[in-house]
């Protein structure tokens, strides 16, 4: 969320004795290599220092802060814990702590240490930005952002900060007000991947795809190692219609970090959308491979699956996602297609109804259980869920169509007529449509103008099975 404060701090000093005044020009020979980013040679100096003076306050936080740099959180803590129990009053160990036991995901004793840290020195205003780094990771987004603005006010020029405010702001659905943050998080820091990363995933949800698009190139640019700036990139793509484009970076974002599964969920969602199933249903096994309690992955599966027609197998993906997810509307629906296919129409009924449950105004949740009844023969009930359909949708082509098949098949052929001449005007080139109304003007013995539907159908789809009159609905 932020560039945490890793940065070398050299209080209290050591009492000065000739012992202490090597020990002093050690240190600052020790602090000098860690801001140069010579950590190997920091260490080694943290650790001759501590030889000679076990408890140097100095330079054990300094060595917790560095153990923390280089992935080795839980050594910080440990490392640092010793400084804070030798000099209790020592404000900067405080904040280095919580840094650290912030990379632990230990978040509710991040925010005490901060606090610890304010009581110690009210005007700490990196204690105050790691607090709002900790409160918003405890999803405490007004605290979080009284926080930062402290933050900010005691350090205007403060760049993390910002970056975190953006991040509380984001919390408590203030996007504009986020974008703003995270906007002088980077005019102030203009090296700031990660606040460009975040301010691009902003910027999508309010539909300014430009302005995203060049925050997402700054953040790939200065962080070319940054997996999520990458993925992040890849879904505005694909929100741009540009797929080929979105699955280059979402395969950069796995070629960074190789266990990314939200981007080989993404990558299979861009695959589906070019309706590249096979690859889709890789790149999807490959993210639960990474991450096994992922809902979207496991739903998205077993839509490709659904798409191949592998409707068994496509069955118990969508119950995973239901079980990790028990309101998930979409997979729902896909568990609803994939017993359809495999002839299980009660069970699609139950799976189609559960959709509707959770999602009153599904309109294509109401028009796929109502195909499912016609083929229980209850074509009463399907004409109902049909016209609940157009009436959520005005503009649902499958709907009307359906309806009209309904109709046909309870042989009120003239009310057919009407719903499937709505369908062909919303998409003229719908080759069930103009099917089912042929079949309707056949059942009128209209039968020149129903030539002239089921010769338009053959033009359209010239393997459409429906012009045998079977009056098939659209699943």
């Amino acid at each position: 969320m932020n560039r945490q404060q890793r940065r070398a701090q050299a209080k209290p000093q050591s009492p000065t004795s000739p012992m202490g005044t090597d020990l002093q020009a050690r240190l600052n020979a020790a602090i000098q290599h860690h801001q140069s980013g010579q950590l190997s040679q920091a260490e080694a100096i943290y650790r001759q220092i501590l030889e000679a003076d076990p408890r140097h306050v100095v330079a054990l936080n300094l060595l917790g802060t560095l153990a923390h740099q280089v992935g080795r959180s839980d050594i910080a803590v440990q490392i640092i814990g010793e400084a804070i129990s030798v000099a209790p009053h020592y404000a900067e160990a405080y904040s280095n702590l919580s840094v650290a036991l912030i990379n632990l995901s230990r978040y509710a004793e991040a925010r005490d240490a901060c606090k610890k840290a304010i009581v110690l020195k009210p005007d700490y205003a990196e204690a105050y930005c790691n607090l709002g780094l900790a409160l918003n990771k405890l999803d405490r987004f007004v605290e979080a952002s009284e926080a930062c603005n402290t933050a900010i006010d005691l350090k205007p020029d403060y760049a993390s900060a910002y970056s975190n405010l953006g991040a509380a702001l984001s919390g408590l659905s203030l996007y504009e007000e986020a974008c703003e943050a995270y906007s002088a998080a980077v005019r102030i820091n203009p090296d700031f991947a990660e606040a460009y990363s975040y301010l691009g995933a902003l910027l999508i949800g309010l539909n300014r795809h430009d302005e995203a698009f060049d925050a997402f190139k700054s953040a790939t640019r200065l962080a070319p190692d940054n997996a999520h700036a990458f993925s992040n990139l890849g879904v505005l793509l694909v929100t741009m219609g540009r797929f080929e484009e979105g699955i280059e970076q979402f395969k950069a974002a796995i070629g960074v970090k190789p266990d990314y599964a939200e981007a080989y969920s993404n990558l299979g969602v861009a695959l589906i959308r070019l309706k590249r199933f096979e690859e889709a249903t890789e790149a999807l096994k490959s993210s639960l491979a990474h991450k096994p309690d992922y809902p979207e992955a496991y739903c998205n599966l077993g839509l490709a699956l659904n798409e191949l027609q592998q409707f068994g197998e496509a069955v118990e993906p969508c119950k995973q996602a239901i079980h990790l997810k028990p309101d998930y509307a979409e997979a729902y629906s896909n568990l609803g297609a994939a017993l359809h296919g495999l002839h299980r129409l009660d069970e699609a009924v139950d799976a189609f109804s559960a959709v509707i449950r959770i999602n009153p105004d599904n309109a294509g949740a109401y028009s796929d259980l109502g195909v499912a009844l016609i083929d229980l023969d209850r074509c009463d009930e399907a004409v109902d869920y049909f016209n609940t359909a157009i009436r959520i949708d005005p503009a649902n082509v499958e709907a009307y169509s359906n309806l009209g098949a309904a109709l046909i098949s309870l042989d009120r052929f003239n009310e057919a007529i009407a719903p499937c001449k709505t369908a062909i005007t919303l998409k003229s080139d719908d080759a069930q449509a103009h099917s089912n109304l042929g079949v309707a003007l056949l059942g009128l013995d209209r039968f020149e103008e129903a030539a002239n539907a089921l010769i338009t159908t053959i033009r359209i789809d010239p393997g459409n099975a429906v012009t045998h009159m079977s009056g098939e609905m659209r699943n």
